[in-house]
């Protein structure tokens, strides 16, 4: 017997149009029924999925399992209780709607999601979130206690597909923990402004450790934690010894914009999985993505080897926080690398005096290149007292080059190249730009007998015109010049 094709509305419940009636609805029209058999197909239409493939195998037995096994109801218009089964032929994605997800910002999808990760996780496949907004009221469960398993969620695009969290308890949106190769892609996490999610996304090691959750990946997502009033909410984005880490071309937006390394806020946890307490992170790496925040740092670097920053933006707004981007180990002396290229850093704050970059802890070797753009007294690079930074290639403009000071903090400056267009390395503005203080730091030449202060090229040098020299016996500053050979100090306090 030729195989038939059937067309269905619904999965399950019986009813007339749906896949597990489909033989008493008398699908073919003509007042008979038609006992199902090997090789006939159903396709079922949804009004917010693809459609779903089903082929009918009679000696499945498998339990129902929606929507990936579907047992008939009936087959020829009498009770059926054999092993055939509707088995889902296109199962590689798994879509929200096929498990009773509406996608319209009202209903409450989170049990239908869930059950579509659910499945996802189990068979190793894809969720793909069709444009559309998905309520859920808690943390989603995409964790992994061990092995090297991945899930990837995706959508149609940032501005199009949104999991919206107005969450009733106080977790993450979506919980990545133990995620080994996962990834979101083309999604907008957006947090309620009255919800009590502590973030848009958690990537973490569980407490297997070892390689578990590390390899996630973020790309054309937005991550958005509104601001208000509440305590829940800190930041939009949290990996947390989830190592070699990659976002590109996204958006992260919160009172604080993202945390990265092995230092986190105690209020961001994972209700599903114990978080590893091992420091084990080296390597992350982000580009072309856009970090907003209110009240904290745009970026916080909590420790790990690395982190790689191409083509950023970094912004504080609203009421602003001391710093932009902070660079803060959990562990001491741990001699993290910075290494940013072409980023710009602004702030737009209601704050002032505001630090482009801090380093809390000493940072070996790194690259930091581009505009960074605080405010009219603020500072470029903030060094704390008693930490060291070696080995940097540092290339920065600012708009303030006459006013605001490179370096502050008291911390030292070792064996590095400068190139900026800030007037003086050790000037700083201090309080409100009254009165200057000299660079508490040390700046250190590369080797003890370097020969040039500037380019060693005998053929082509480039020097300074002038240096400003401490006296050591008087504290007066001079001008140090050299004009015809003759070496000349001009004193700076008439």
């Amino acid at each position: 017997m030729a195989s038939r094709i059937y067309w269905a509305n619904a999965l399950t419940g019986g009813a007339a149009g749906s896949l597990d009636a489909i033989d008493v609805a008398d699908s073919v029209g003509d007042g008979t029924y038609l006992a199902l058999s090997d090789g006939d197909q159903a396709i079922v239409i949804f009004s917010n999925a693809p459609i779903a493939e089903y082929y009918y195998d009679s000696d499945s037995g498998s339990a129902e399992n929606s929507p990936l096994v579907i047992a008939p109801d009936t087959s020829g218009g009498v009770a059926y209780t054999g092993d055939g089964r509707w088995i889902l032929a296109n199962d590689n994605v798994m879509y929200p709607g096929w498990f009773g997800a509406v996608g319209d910002g009202t209903t409450n999808d989170t049990t239908a999601i869930q059950a579509a990760i659910d499945a996802a996780k189990t068979n190793g496949k894809r969720v793909h979130f069709p444009a559309g907004t998905y309520l859920v009221t808690s943390s989603l469960d995409c964790t992994f206690a061990s092995g090297t398993a991945g899930l990837i969620l995706s959508g149609d695009g940032r501005t199009k597909s949104i999991i919206y969290g107005n969450l009733t308890e106080e977790y993450p949106i979506i919980d990545f923990t133990g995620n080994t190769r996962g990834q979101l892609e083309g999604l907008k996490i957006l947090g309620h402004d009255d919800g009590k999610a502590t973030a848009c996304l958690l990537c973490a090691k569980p407490a297997a450790g070892g390689g578990q959750g590390n390899n996630v990946s973020l790309r054309d997502c937005h991550l958005e934690i509104p601001v208000d009033d509440d305590t829940y909410a800190d930041t939009a984005l949290v990996v947390y010894n989830s190592d070699l880490t990659r976002i590109e071309n996204s958006e992260v937006y919160g009172p604080a914009g993202a945390s990265f390394g092995f230092g986190k806020s105690a209020a961001v946890d994972s209700k599903y999985q114990t978080l590893s307490a091992v420091t084990d992170s080296t390597m992350f790496w982000i580009s072309d993505t856009i970090f907003n925040s209110d009240s904290g740092p745009a970026l916080k670097y909590t420790g790990g080897a690395a982190i790689d920053l191409r083509g950023c933006y970094f912004a504080l707004v609203g009421t602003g926080s001391s710093d932009v981007i902070l660079v803060d180990s959990t562990t001491t002396d741990s001699g993290n690398s910075v290494y940013a290229y072409g980023i710009r850093v602004e702030n737009q704050s209601a704050a002032t005096a505001v630090n482009a970059i801090h380093f809390a802890d000493k940072t070996l070797g790194g690259h930091i290149s581009g505009h960074l753009e605080t405010d009219s007294i603020g500072i470029l690079i903030y060094i704390d007292s008693g930490m060291e930074m070696f080995r940097y290639d540092i290339n920065v403009l600012n708009s303030y080059a006459d006013t605001t000071a490179l370096f502050a903090g008291g911390g030292d400056v070792h064996e590095s190249i400068i190139k900026t267009n800030v007037w003086d390395l050790g000037t700083v503005a201090a309080g409100s730009g009254a009165t200057n203080q000299i660079y508490s730091g040390n700046i250190y030449p590369i080797l003890d007998d370097t020969s040039y202060l500037g380019k060693p090229d005998d053929d082509s040098p480039r020097a300074w015109k002038a240096l400003v020299l401490k006296d050591t016996a008087n504290g007066k500053y001079y001008k140090i010049m050299v004009t015809n050979g003759a070496v000349t100090a001009y004193d700076l306090t008439d």
